[in-house]
Parts: structure tokens; C-alpha cells; sequence
């Protein structure tokens, strides 16, 4: 098993304090910054295996810290911990261009989709969850009927392109991966100049999931929700350890 370096970055000094001695209890390497900008200026001259960064800081957070990771080409996975829920972490990601949040859950009905788009205009964000397979195929179906040009995507690279194209009004992103993956698609087409009116996240679940686990589940979100499970940890470390990351 590889010994990890790890980054924590979180101006809760007792709360980083915390984790770190539970890092270097397994037997890792554990280095704890206030801030994000002194977070990327060690990056950049130490090599991380993992980072845990706090979304909700003073300046910049780690919205910002996993943008510059990608900018600047450094190694290191990233995991965002916060204490917010995902809607309230989707309305800072979104805050900058005027737009609203809105999340359905099924069953829900076209009138619902709609009325959730119309609200989160001009640059907004609606988080469906649906586990159907085609679930996508018949949002973009609703929409259309409804007068709006959509544009499907399944990747960060094709948010993107579409986003160049500017031939849609809605762009429906498809994902697999957790709602964090599609955040990035996202934020893509805001980078491309090509401000687009409202973004639609398609993310399957588990059947019997209540709302409000939906939106604090790792699994589902790709984000570590405050205060963690000791044992969410443990395995999180343990995994990573184990894939070898260099």
C-alpha cells in the first residue's frame, strides 16, 4: 500500500487539525494550509496524492483550487468537502452569472421541468434525478416541445464544443459520473464566453433514496459532506492508497 501525501486546506484550524491526525494515524503524510492560494503555491513546488479542500472559504475555495489544478496541469486528485448541501454548493457555482437552482426529483411532470427552467434563467442550474436510462432523451423531448433548442452532451469535452457551437438554448448534460464531473461540464461552458441559459444535470440514483440524502450522498454529489463519518474517511484513504496514485 503506498504511503499518500496528503494536502488538507480548511480555515477551520481544529476541524483540519482533526483530520490530519487521523491521516497520519494510518500512516500517511499529512500537510494542513489556511488558504487556497498558499495551497496552490505548494503544489506547485510538492507533488500531492490528495488534496481535501474546504468549498466554503474566505477568497478563493475549492471550486477554485480544482480549477487551477486543471489550469496549471498539477497532479493530485481533489476531494471538496463541505458543509453545505449540493444546491446550496450549486448556487455559489453559479452565483456569477445571474442564475437560479432548481432540483426535481421523480416523478415529476413536464410542467415541473419547465416551470424549473424558466426559473433558473438566464444561467442557472436544474438538477434532475432520475435513474431512468433515457432520461436525458425525454427531457430534451419536454423542452423541445416546449420551443427550446437542447443540446444532449455525455462529457466534459463535448459540453464544451457544444458550448463553441452556441447553437442551443439548453444543454442537457448526461453523466454517468457523480454531479461533480457535470459541475465541471459546466463551468466549461461559462470558460468557452458562450453564456448559456440554464443547464440541465441528469444524474441517476438508487431507487428509495429521500431527497435529502440525494443531496448529501458521496456517492451521488462526488463531494464529502460535514461532520464526516470516521469510517467515510477511512475507507476514502484506504482506496486511495490502494489505486497507487502518483
Amino acid at each position: 500500500m503506498k504511503t499518500l501525501k496528503t494536502l488538507i486546506v480548511d480555515d477551520d484550524n481544529d476541524f483540519a487539525a482533526g483530520l490530519a491526525d487521523l491521516i497520519s494515524a494510518c500512516g500517511h503524510d499529512a500537510t494542513v494550509l489556511p488558504t487556497v492560494s498558499q495551497a496552490i503555491r505548494r503544489f506547485r513546488d510538492q507533488p500531492f496524492d490528495v488534496a481535501f479542500v474546504d468549498i466554503k472559504m474566505p477568497s478563493l475555495g475549492g471550486i477554485d483550487m480544482h480549477y487551477a489544478l486543471k489550469d496549471f496541469r498539477l497532479n493530485g486528485e481533489l476531494l471538496l468537502m463541505t458543509a453545505l448541501d449540493l444546491e446550496e454548493v450549486l448556487r455559489r457555482v453559479v452565483r456569477q452569472g445571474g442564475g437560479a437552482v432548481s432540483t426535481l426529483v421523480k416523478p415529476y411532470k413536464g410542467d415541473d421541468l419547465r416551470g424549473a427552467v424558466h426559473s433558473a434563467l438566464p444561467d442557472g442550474i436544474v438538477l434532475v434525478f432520475d435513474n431512468s436510462p433515457a432520461a436525458a432523451a425525454a427531457i430534451g423531448r419536454e423542452l423541445t416541445a416546449g420551443g427550446y433548442e437542447v443540446s444532449i452532451v455525455q462529457s466534459e469535452p463535448e459540453a464544451g464544443a457544444a458550448a463553441r457551437a452556441d447553437r442551443h438554448d439548453l444543454l442537457v448534460l448526461d453523466f454517468e459520473r457523480p454531479v461533480v464531473t457535470a459541475i465541471d461540464a459546466y463551468l466549461t461552458t461559462r470558460k468557452e464566453g458562450n453564456v448559456q441559459p440554464v443547464v440541465i444535470l441528469v444524474k441517476r440514483y438508487p431507487e428509495a433514496r429521500p431527497r435529502s440524502e440525494l443531496l448529501r450522498s458521496r456517492a451521488v454529489t462526488g463531494m464529502l459532506f460535514k461532520p464526516f463519518d470516521v469510517e467515510e474517511i477511512l475507507a476514502t484513504i484506504r482506496t486511495r492508497a490502494k489505486t497507487g496514485l502518483n
